[in-house]
């Protein structure tokens, strides 16, 4: 067996962190469904440690909109026109960037927007640029709600 340790440090000089970092991109998708979000001046703010550089992320909510959902929500069609609260994603450098930028979500890096469903809360689509495509959209397509929910 064979372990792997990496330590570096990130220079936080002048920096005022509110919040531990995560350090998995996809958490901001299950951070997205905090009902404050859905409020029409819905802000949170999120600090991500990714392999080599901290961002300070912020999720705030920019209207509403109507998009096309063909996802299937515990065994239910949630087929046809939906309200969403469009999130958009707001992301900074928190300290001196140690390599070149490397956040990304789902592979989409830039001009981030996540639309939750104004019901549930379920992220149904993230827009954003992806290298190399431009212009992308993915769909939710399937998902469980956890009991309680």
């Amino acid at each position: 067996q064979w372990s792997r340790e990496r330590r570096s440090l990130v220079d936080l000089t002048g920096e005022q962190i509110d919040a531990r970092p995560i350090t998995l991109n996809y958490a901001i998708l299950l951070l997205a469904s905090d009902p404050a979000l859905r409020k029409p001046d819905g802000k949170r703010t999120i600090v991500v440690h990714t392999d080599h550089n901290l961002y300070r992320v912020e999720l705030h909510n920019t209207g509403l909109e109507s998009v096309e959902s063909q996802a299937l929500i515990d065994g239910l069609a949630l087929n046809g026109a939906r309200s969403v609260h469009r999130l958009a994603l707001r992301v900074t450098d928190v300290g001196q960037p140690r390599d070149k930028p490397d956040f990304a979500l789902l592979e989409l890096g830039a001009d981030i927007s996540i639309l939750v469903d104004k019901e549930n809360g379920l992220p149904l689509l993230i827009r954003g640029k992806a290298p190399g495509i431009g212009e992308t959209e993915i769909h939710l397509m399937a998902g469980r709600l956890r009991a309680g929910d």
